[in-house]
């Protein structure tokens, strides 16, 4: 149980950085609007894919650099929610007083813990299939941590032409218990 809440805080600090990355994207280009957040994440994990490829390409890739991307865009995400607001906790005080008011939201909000207690109850140590690539899935995002990149590897099929972008993104989550 306590690897399972590690991996959740890791998993956490990733979806916040890659909503800070997409924020900073979106407020360069001037297409930010506060509270969307589905945009900001998606730009933000465009962004690292693309990155990733790039930083493969140069075998860039380390623990330590992973961890600063990561820092970079929880600060750029923190920066952007405190940044001429104040008075936040009176606003999220009231507007949570406001919600808990509404039936509907009490009953969603007991819904939602329902669901993240079954997913909880739900994940476990499952084989993996052979006739997938999982395995790569865990082996690629090792590699490119102690390699830098995932490398040419003329024998592999799947991996002969690689960028390693699409990688990448679990590198973010590996690099926490990385040794």
């Amino acid at each position: 149980m306590h690897e399972l809440i590690w991996t959740a805080v890791a998993c956490g600090i990733v979806y916040l950085a890659l909503w800070g990355w997409g924020t900073i994207l979106l407020r360069s280009l001037g297409l930010h609007q506060p509270g969307d957040f589905g945009l900001a994440g998606a730009v933000g994990m465009a962004f690292l894919c693309t990155l990733g490829g790039v930083l493969n390409l140069a075998q860039w890739i380390s623990p330590p650099v992973v961890m600063v991307l990561l820092g970079i865009g929880c600060v750029a995400l923190i920066g952007a929610g405190v940044h001429g607001r104040a008075d936040w906790p009176c606003r999220v005080r009231t507007r949570a007083q406001e919600l808990i008011r509404n039936p509907s939201t009490v009953a969603l909000l007991v819904l939602a813990v329902m669901l993240v207690f079954f997913f909880i109850l739900s994940t476990g140590a499952r084989p993996l299939n052979g006739h997938d690539d999982q395995h790569a899935y865990l082996l690629f995002p090792q590699r490119m941590l102690e390699m830098g990149s995932i490398g040419v590897d003329p024998f592999n099929e799947r991996r002969m032409n690689a960028w390693g972008g699409a990688e990448f993104p679990s590198s973010l989550d590996a690099a926490h218990d990385f040794q």
